[in-house]
């Protein structure tokens, strides 16, 4: 879904373009340097004590709620080891819920973060929202998706909608994979061990036994970026179904 939803900012937000654009002629990043990421970590708060991720069960997300988590996603616009860019968010929800909209708009502050170098208010600020989420929520209104409105960056309200919206994000998605259970935790502790997709998507395989690792290579349509373009109409667009992992089933995607 993180491939869908650049390529549809790219078609329909001139906000967005115009970021792209900024990031391409002001020496920020470029769209087509970025790599991705679905990376999780322990919720030390948790009241659940698992060892790994791939212990999960579906069960268990279900049985607690927002602050007792078991695993949190880590949300980020950051740099590896090689000053390579890339952002980390957390797995989408189902393409119809009422959690979409939100994670679309989330991932999109990730991006935004990178191509124009903005940054976020304090994290104590409850009166701001940044230039950054400014932006975010400016490609959301013109893509039509549906987001709560708050004040500030750090606000309780605000802060508590994204927490629900990532567990439920996350139940989700294990559910969508309710048959390979342990599949998708095992995968999901693998990615989150800052394994990093390309900006084109055509990293991640298929798996039909998690066994044997990355074993059919898909090509996951995105976005097909030169990082040499200097216009941001250059930048070719192509159709499908990019996700960031997928399963046997390849029409039950994540």
């Amino acid at each position: 879904m993180i491939g869908n939803t650049v390529l549809d900012a790219l078609s329909r937000s001139q906000t967005f373009r115009d970021a792209v654009s900024y990031g391409i002629h002001n020496e920020e990043v470029h769209i087509g340097c970025i790599k991705y990421r679905n990376e999780y970590e322990l919720n030390g708060e948790s009241a659940i004590k698992i060892d790994d991720i791939q212990s999960l069960t579906c069960n268990e997300l279900y049985g607690y709620d927002v602050g007792q988590e078991p695993i949190l996603p880590i949300c980020e616009a950051g740099e590896n080891e090689n000053e390579e860019p890339y952002v980390s968010f957390s797995v989408a929800p189902d393409t119809d819920s009422y959690e979409m909209p939100s994670w679309q708009e989330g991932l999109i502050h990730e991006i935004i973060h990178h191509v124009t170098g903005a940054s976020d208010p304090s994290g104590d600020s409850n009166i701001e929202l940044g230039p950054t989420e400014i932006l975010a929520r400016r490609v959301a209104q013109e893509l039509g998706w549906s987001v709560p409105d708050f004040k500030g960056y750090a606000e309780p309200e605000r802060e508590a909608h994204l927490r629900l919206r990532n567990l439920n994000a996350l139940r989700q998605a294990a559910m969508r994979h309710e048959k390979n259970e342990r599949a998708f935790f095992e995968r999901l502790g693998t990615i989150s061990d800052r394994y990093e997709a390309s900006p084109d998507f055509t990293e991640y395989s298929a798996v039909s036994n998690i066994g044997y690792g990355f074993i059919q290579q898909h090509d996951f349509p995105g976005v097909a970026i030169d990082e040499n373009l200097q216009d941001v109409n250059q930048i070719q667009l192509y159709h499908g179904a990019p996700y960031i992992f997928t399963f046997g089933d390849v029409d039950r995607h994540n």
